[in-house]
């Protein structure tokens, strides 16, 4: 098993989910069979992507770079390099990247992600 992963290596595939453009991510950071418990993916929004408001299962944010607006069931929340935000399963959540760099995020899932519609891009 290969317990080390440089995100730098990709691949990043692309996903749109209503933003002015495609955000796109690293998805399954972890190796296969590491665990059932959560899954990891990192997400990059350009300068002025968002995502539509949304519900998914239980998940997490760490704000690695950038800055961003999260609208959490109604209200508004800025978030900055640094924050950890919780989303609650079942929560209405949308973000926006509203900085003049790249938003760049680590997401946790838990439970497991399990993704349907990522297309791949080189």
């Amino acid at each position: 098993m290969d317990y080390v992963r440089d995100p730098a290596d990709g691949p990043w595939t692309s996903f749109d989910i209503g933003a002015l453009a495609p955000a796109r991510l690293i998805t399954d950071l972890l190796p296969p069979g590491y665990t059932a418990a959560f899954s990891l993916d990192i997400a990059e929004f350009p300068v002025g992507g968002y995502s539509l408001e949304h519900v998914d299962a239980g998940h997490a944010f760490y704000i690695i770079a950038g800055k961003a607006e999260m609208i959490i069931e109604g209200e508004v929340r800025a978030v900055t390099t640094g924050c950890v935000v919780a989303i609650p399963g079942g929560t209405r959540h949308s973000i926006r990247n509203i900085g003049r760099e790249p938003l760049v995020m680590l997401t946790i899932y838990d439970p497991p992600r399990e993704r349907t519609s990522v297309s791949t891009k080189p």
